[in-house]
């Protein structure tokens, strides 16, 4: 997930910068062709994606996904005091529950023996766990930031990490189908 969704980061950085984001005057040209290689040394995503739904989501009957869930929907309770973070930790728990049952559901269907079909979907199931794990992060970050505002340290810091976590809840998990 990180080599397709950094790339597509570092695409948008130069974008910012016009027709100056491909030259070597700025170092976003480096870092785009060094992310581009994450693609090729990390395993393609398509690889990577059949392991996840293949193996990692099933394997010791699923108890290191239900981990997983489990830590989300702690997070999820723990932040939903914050009256502020409380309706993005809403979304994050709707977003799991999505989560939770297309795995139910792929995973059945690989153990009914129809696994051609359920890993026909992996690449997409990839995407969706990488958003909702990053949107986890995000939340986290958020509520620890909220937390020490009163302690006046870069107060413009530990805003701009709520906004952030604004920004990927509103534009990037919401393609979590």
């Amino acid at each position: 997930w990180p080599s397709e969704w950094c790339l597509e980061a570092n695409k948008w950085a130069i974008q910012v910068l016009g027709g100056y984001g491909f030259t070597r005057d700025f170092p976003l040209e480096q870092i785009y062709r060094d992310n581009r290689l994450n693609m090729i040394h990390e395993g393609t995503a398509g690889i990577q994606s059949l392991d996840l739904l293949g193996r990692k989501t099933t394997m010791a009957r699923g108890e290191a996904f239900k981990l997983f869930i489990s830590r989300i929907e702690e997070a999820c309770t723990r932040t939903s005091e914050d009256v502020d973070i409380a309706p993005y930790a809403n979304v994050l728990r709707e977003t799991l529950g999505h989560l939770s049952s297309t795995t139910r559901y792929l995973t059945t269907r690989m153990m009914e023996g129809d696994a051609e079909a359920a890993m026909s979907n992996s690449h997409e199931y990839l995407n969706a766990v990488g958003h909702v794990t990053i949107a986890w992060m995000w939340l986290e970050q958020a509520h620890a930031a909220k937390g020490q505002l009163s302690s006046g340290s870069d107060p413009d810091f530990l805003r701009g990490k709520v906004s952030a976590m604004k920004y990927f809840f509103d534009h990037e998990l919401v393609k979590v189908p």
